[in-house]
């Protein structure tokens, strides 16, 4: 039983290392999506103000 829960923990083990980078690589790109959408809005209320102004 012993040799069962040891290559269990090393398998766990040689999974917990991909895994974390998985979710940091995640984390990395869901900020960077986060910060393209604020830019988009960002870039929608400039072109907002244009169009009013053009309108005015």
């Amino acid at each position: 039983m012993s040799s069962v829960s040891d290559s269990y923990a090393a398998l766990m083990t040689s999974y917990a290392a991909p895994m974390t980078l998985v979710f940091d690589s995640y984390a990395v790109l869901i900020t960077l999506i986060s910060r393209q959408i604020q830019g988009l809005h960002a870039a929608a209320g400039g072109v907002e103000i244009e169009i009013e102004a053009r309108i005015d």
